[in-house]
């Protein structure tokens, strides 16, 4: 998921990644990229950077209040985003297994009912 954020310092772009790795591109006043860094919990503290929010700041150049408030927003809508699409799926598997438990019991039936067709048949004719 990529925001587009306007800062004291100029346009930047977060892009938030599932698998840990986040990046801040700053853009000049002319839209052209200017400078882009890339983020995550373990790298970070390795580099001085030990929160989401610093890495901000350092990356935009823009004070640290501003930064802990960018990065509080992009993260709870991260946060929420993550966990909509988390139940979209979670809600896709139940449907598909609940499709797969009926196709099941389903074909069980029709087995029965063919079985049963097949038991009077076979005594009506040696009757």
């Amino acid at each position: 998921m990529r925001r587009i954020v306007k800062t004291s310092g100029g346009w930047i772009v977060v892009d938030m990644s599932t698998h840990g790795w986040h990046d801040v591109t700053t853009y000049g006043e002319d839209a052209w990229e200017i400078d882009g860094a890339v983020w995550s919990e373990e790298h970070g503290a390795d580099v001085g950077q030990p929160t989401f929010a610093a890495f901000v700041a350092a990356t935009a150049a823009i004070p640290t209040d501003e930064a802990e408030q960018i990065a509080r927003q992009v993260l709870r809508e991260w946060n929420e985003r993550e966990a909509t699409v988390e139940a979209v799926r979670d809600g896709q598997m139940s449907t598909k297994a609940t499709h797969v438990i009926f196709g099941v019991v389903g074909l069980a039936v029709v087995g029965a009912l063919l079985g049963l067709a097949g038991l009077v048949w076979l005594v009506v004719t040696l009757l």
